[in-house]
């Protein structure tokens, strides 16, 4: 029975010794990606501030496909948007952001995705007469902290352009009257709403 107790302690020994092998190893690995990535992050954006934008976006989508590129993966995606959005490519600028709003990703990072693929859809001339696209952005709006009431002014923008004037007084309003909006915010909205109440 000693013996056997014995032989069992070794054995478990031995597995313990080679699980914390494994965790040293890809601790290790983890790191080494890391810094490979992040290394390659900014080379990217240095090669997008010099106009070097197709080797920019060949790099961002590296960063954004690899498994280990960590937190610098929505960072590379959110400017692959960009990058997209500069050449006119609204459609997959729009995927993109859409994408990061609805990963794991920190909740800053998916909050500003959220908001701008809302930017997007307002500025998008079919949705003028698309009545979805006031439910996609009610969509992103109830689940963003960050950039919550500056969605709403942006909802608010589009129900102006579809005419739906009580939607846009609604939305406006609840801005003006929100303790936690900005000043700025709070003006901008104040002027619109002047302009609503004189129709």
């Amino acid at each position: 029975l000693v013996k056997n107790n014995i032989r069992l302690s070794v054995i478990f020994v031995a597995i313990l010794s080679i699980l914390a092998l494994i965790s040293i190893f890809c601790s290790f690995y983890q790191k080494s990606q890391n810094e490979k990535y992040s290394a390659l992050l900014f080379e990217a954006i240095a090669k997008s501030k010099q106009g070097q934008i197709e080797e920019a976006k060949i790099a961002f989508k590296e960063i954004s496909n690899s498994y280990f590129s960590g937190s610098t993966k929505p960072i590379a995606k959110l400017n692959y948007a960009n990058l997209l959005l500069s050449q006119n490519k609204i459609d997959e600028a729009k995927q993109v952001y859409l994408e990061i709003n609805q990963s794991r990703s920190g909740e800053f990072i998916k909050d500003l995705a959220g908001f701008l693929y809302v930017k997007i859809i307002v500025q998008d001339d079919k949705s003028a007469s698309n009545q979805q696209a006031i439910k996609d952005i009610e969509k992103i709006e109830n689940k963003n902290k960050n950039f919550k009431y500056q969605i709403i002014e942006q909802k608010a923008n589009l129900a102006i352009i579809q005419q739906n004037l009580d939607l846009a007084f609604k939305a406006l309003t609840q801005i003006e009257n929100a303790k936690d909006s900005s000043q700025t915010l709070k003006e901008r909205t104040k002027e619109k709403l002047q302009v609503i109440l004189a129709k």
